[in-house]
């Protein structure tokens, strides 16, 4: 910018905030100027003129928010472009998050041969996951992330999908006549995307203010979706289609009576709490009267 240059600062101090948006405003034009103070003490003023626009109406841009630190960004065709793909590349995986139960998922790909070894990183141990299980490979993980896998074998296909409780989100949307689907952890980044229309989508829009919420897969824009928790997109040259993703029932078919109250809830809070990743002791803290 021509202020940065005249003033000596950067962007940053000139517009606290604004570097973390993935989604920014666009001027049309900034214009900087020098101003001498009448007394001729020669103290310069700096004076900003700024003309134009969001493209984003600003009632919605406070419903985005900023998006900083690495998140899940990406796209995939399922149109062979006759390229041919590097072998690593037949299976690629991003994630974003972590697992909980790491370390059964990799004992349990050790007893099948596959890549369960400590040292292997999250990625490799999804791969392998997927390569055993398909499009069930996220049956039985427990944490909070959000994995999508582009399989470039055959057919080529992209199956994601995020932790139960919906902890993590993964927005998307699909251009048939590209044949490419677009996905993004943070809303600002995926509309930040080439080749993503930004346009109001007025019934979600009506829906999330007499809610307060946002409801189902749809957001305040059309044809971008968000991933319902517990379900899988898959995405072939067919289109994008959800399905219900199985999970394992672990809990029992009928309570116990003879049981004390509450003794459910302790063994299943002990259960979570050792098996979260922690270098400290866990604290708990408590409100009102015990």
């Amino acid at each position: 910018m021509l202020c940065s240059r005249s003033l000596g600062v950067t962007s940053e101090h000139m517009f606290p905030g604004t570097h973390q948006m993935a989604y920014r405003p666009t001027w049309n034009g900034v214009r900087c100027g020098r101003e001498r103070r009448g007394n001729g003490s020669g103290t310069r003023r700096a004076r900003l003129t700024a003309v134009g626009t969001s493209h984003l109406p600003g009632a919605l841009m406070s419903q985005l928010g900023t998006a900083g630190g690495d998140r899940l960004l990406g796209s995939f065709s399922t149109r062979a472009d006759g390229r041919p793909d590097r072998a690593t590349d037949d299976v690629a995986v991003w994630v974003e998050g972590r697992i909980h139960n790491s370390a059964e998922i990799r004992a349990r790909l050790a007893g099948r041969g596959g890549d369960g070894r400590p040292s292997s990183g999250l990625r490799c141990l999804l791969r392998s996951l997927y390569l055993a299980h398909g499009a069930d490979f996220a049956r039985g993980l427990d944490g909070e992330f959000a994995v999508v896998v582009a399989d470039r074998r055959g057919p080529r296909r992209l199956v994601a999908c995020t932790d139960r409780s919906g902890v993590r989100r993964l927005y998307y949307t699909w251009r048939p006549e590209e044949q490419r689907v677009r996905f993004a952890t943070e809303l600002p980044a995926l509309l930040g995307m080439a080749g993503v229309e930004v346009v109001e989508h007025e019934g979600a829009l009506d829906a999330y203010l007499a809610a307060g919420a946002q409801l189902g897969e749809h957001t305040m824009f059309r044809g971008v979706k968000v991933l319902p928790p517990g379900a899988a997109l898959l995405v072939s040259p067919d289109g994008p289609r959800l399905r219900t993703r199985p999970e394992e029932d672990t809990e029992p078919a009928r309570a116990d009576p003879t049981r004390r109250p509450g003794a459910r809830l302790r063994a299943l809070l002990n259960e979570q709490l050792l098996g979260l990743p922690a270098a400290d002791p866990v604290a708990v803290i408590t409100s009102g009267r015990p």
